[in-house]
């Protein structure tokens, strides 16, 4: 302990207290006095005191000062796995004893520091998976607390070695495709031994990943559009094993072939009556037109809604036709047509006859033994010309009047 007196020509001695508790007494010289306590300070913060006992010329004075004393620390930091491989993630564990210490710890690679974070009964741990080939001086550095001293570790060596090259390889099940067609993707990652995952790339789209097994992953992909495609294979690499990429194959894919179907409704088509037709596609993912013709007149011409167009009709005359339907395909899916026949009835047209005799009453000849008489049939609506149908007469005689017929 210093005490120092102003001005430095006061003489005389300087007495040293603990609190109110004198522990010596020096001489001054210039203005100063010195004192070293007989006894270790322990833990905690002291209160020392100077008092200056005055001479014949200057009065007395005395001056505080307190004395913090903390507790030393040990640091220590512990790799969970001292030689790595490039990107593998590698947990430092740092310890501080005594355990009740607080406040927070730090670990750097020489000047760069991976991490930090507070003590939690005396441990702290920080993860690191960027660290470059190489060895690396690793040191946990605590920051002391009201109680305790700062203290650094002991450096440990981190080896972080290159991972070990890869090729990857990517073949296609079906090549050409149609359009909706599965595809099956196999990438091959050599050496087997690797793991980790393998994504299928359509340029910038995933098409899907898969989980490397004995060097083999699969992709199915079924939406792939028409036209061609650079299909890549991207394998991620695991802690032993460095990540790599395929050479593109390119994945051709032509339109796709559909099945069109015609159908009407009602079952018997009656001539010159409301009939529908209800074309559909095979995929309803097909788009575009449907146009329908009878013959080579057109019926309509319809945009399709899941894979269907309607048609409606009064136009069909009565006999046999012949129902086309055009469909002239989208980017996905080629054209294609069908045909049906349908037969138009045509329903009898109403009739009346009507019957009358050229005498309403006729004179029996004995002498021919019969009565002449002209009967005229008259049938409605009329028509020209012949088209084979006959009328037939029938004839009865009233019995009741005794006369033959």
């Amino acid at each position: 302990l210093i005490a120092t007196v102003s001005p430095p020509s006061a003489t005389g001695t300087v007495t040293f207290y603990d609190g109110s508790t004198p522990m010596g007494t020096s001489p001054l010289s210039n203005g100063t006095g010195t004192f070293t306590p007989d006894f270790g300070l322990g833990e905690g913060l002291w209160s020392f005191v100077a008092t200056y006992n005055g001479d014949s010329h200057y009065g007395r004075s005395s001056g505080t000062t307190t004395q913090l004393v903390k507790l030393g620390t040990n640091t220590v930091v512990t790799s969970s796995i001292t030689s790595s491989t490039v990107g593998q993630t590698v947990v430092f564990t740092t310890k501080v004893s005594p355990s009740t210490a607080t406040g927070t710890i730090a670990v750097s690679d020489g000047t760069t520091t991976l991490g930090s974070g507070p003590l939690i009964n005396g441990v702290a741990t920080f993860s690191a998976a960027n660290l470059s080939v190489g060895t690396h001086a690793i040191v946990a550095t605590y920051g002391g607390d009201d109680n305790y001293t700062a203290s650094s570790s002991a450096a440990i060596a981190q080896v972080i070695a290159a991972k070990s090259t890869t090729t990857t390889f990517i073949t296609s099940s079906v090549n050409p495709s149609k359009s909706g067609q599965p595809v099956i993707f196999t990438a091959t990652a050599t050496p087997s031994k690797a793991t980790g995952t393998v994504a299928i790339l359509d340029g910038g789209t995933t098409l899907g990943s898969g989980t490397l097994i004995n060097g083999l992953a699969a992709v199915s992909s079924a939406n792939l559009s028409v036209g061609t495609h650079a299909i890549v294979a991207k394998y991620s690499g695991d802690d032993t094993y460095a990540a790599s990429s395929s050479i593109a194959i390119s994945q051709n894919v032509t339109p796709a072939t559909l099945s069109l179907s015609i159908t009407y409704s009602p079952s018997v088509v009656v001539a010159e009556q409301p009939v529908t037709f209800t074309v559909g596609l095979s995929d309803n993912r097909a788009t575009g037109t449907i146009t329908l013709f009878d013959g080579t007149t057109t019926i309509g011409t319809r945009q399709l809604s899941n894979g269907q167009a309607l048609f409606s009709t009064s136009t069909l005359i009565g006999g046999s036709h012949t129902i086309t339907a055009n469909y002239g395909g989208d980017t996905n899916f080629g054209s294609t047509f069908a045909s049906i026949t349908v037969v138009a009835t045509v329903p009898p047209i109403p009739t009346t006859t009507t019957i009358t005799s050229s005498a309403s009453t006729s004179v029996y000849s004995a002498s021919n033994g019969w009565a002449n008489v002209t009967l005229t049939a008259t049938v409605s609506p009329s028509f020209s010309g012949s088209d084979g149908s006959i009328v037939a007469f029938y004839a009865t005689n009233d019995a009741a009047n005794g006369g033959p017929w």
